[in-house]
């Protein structure tokens, strides 16, 4: 991989994180409207399936979390890219015991879009690796 591409990696790993973040804040939105409209909690199943929202007031901390490690992506940051991998997986390991009254149908489907989320966090990482090894590589031959 070159500069040109891990950059390029590295741009599409942040914008998907932006995507992430907004697929998570638009349901966290709506449940916070039609809980005002109806004046009582709504239920229903949507947070299980984005990627960042987590039912109540948990999501807040987590969103916020998540695009503070964004710009760490945006800012070239392996810990940062590796960080929101790792938080998403450790999310979904949380997330899963509340599965358990479900059918196996849904519990089905929710593993199969949590699997489809992971690819998503993978440019970044590749992107934000590639970038630091290329330029040491580049420093170490111009020194």
């Amino acid at each position: 991989m070159d500069l040109a591409r891990a950059e390029k990696n590295i741009r599409l790993g942040w914008i998907l994180s932006v995507l992430t973040l907004v697929v998570s804040v638009i349901p966290m939105i709506y449940l916070m409207i039609a809980e005002v409209v109806t004046g009582e909690p709504v239920e229903i199943q949507l947070h299980l399936f984005v990627p960042w929202l987590l039912p109540g007031i948990l999501g807040y901390p987590v969103v916020i979390a998540v695009a503070l490690l964004t710009v760490s992506v945006w800012r070239r940051s392996r810990a940062g890219a590796v960080a929101l991998l790792v938080m998403y997986v450790l999310g979904k390991v949380v997330t899963f015991p509340w599965l358990y009254g479900f059918s196996t149908t849904l519990q089905t489907r929710w593993v199969v879009v949590a699997l489809l989320w992971v690819p998503v966090f993978i440019p970044g990482i590749r992107g934000t690796f590639a970038y630091h090894r290329l330029t040491r590589a580049t420093s170490e031959g111009a020194g």
